[in-house]
């Protein structure tokens, strides 16, 4: 079930019950399966740390093993979807320069990660969940907002100083 919020539509949740109060009328309208992944649970919070807490262990071991050691990779956010079955991992790596060559290596070794994710994490989930890794790209951003500053411009006024950011 699709609801359109407008500007004069106002909702209210109740169990399985969505009451929508539309140009003033009361309508119930019911749900069997309904998902608002805008809050997180606990249960999801409690994977997610689990989760990222390991994959920081992974990558970095992974690094060491196959590129330089000056590499920094972390996982600065991970999403579980309601029924914990796909999260998407946000990586953010520095320097910026290796950000291709690292993205690379930890997209070919994807299913070594999951299985060494798996063996941490077996007393603790039943099943691990299909892992999407997406660059993070706040550092960059970071630095660019800094370095328009100190030009004397002001990148909220004149917001064509600064690239759109990559939306995940």
């Amino acid at each position: 079930m699709l609801i359109n919020k407008k500007a004069e539509d106002s909702f209210e949740i109740s169990g399985r019950q969505i009451m929508l109060k539309i140009n003033g009328r009361d309508r119930w309208r019911f749900s069997k399966k309904l998902y608002f992944c805008t809050m997180e649970t606990t249960r999801q919070k409690k994977i997610a740390g689990i989760l990222q807490k390991d994959l920081i262990a992974i990558l970095q071991r992974l690094l060491k093993d196959s590129l330089k050691s000056s590499i920094l990779a972390s996982v600065t956010k991970v999403k579980i979807s309601p029924d914990l079955s796909v999260s998407k991992i946000y990586v953010s790596i520095f320097p910026v320069k290796y950000c291709d060559e690292v993205f690379d290596l930890i997209m070919q070794n994807k299913s070594a990660i999951r299985n060494s994710l798996g063996m941490l994490v077996r007393n603790q989930i039943r099943r691990v969940p299909e892992l999407s890794f997406y660059l993070d790209d706040s550092l960059e951003h970071i630095d660019k907002v800094e370095s328009a500053l100190k030009t004397g411009t002001d990148p909220i006024k004149n917001t064509e100083l600064l690239e759109k950011r990559k939306i995940l």
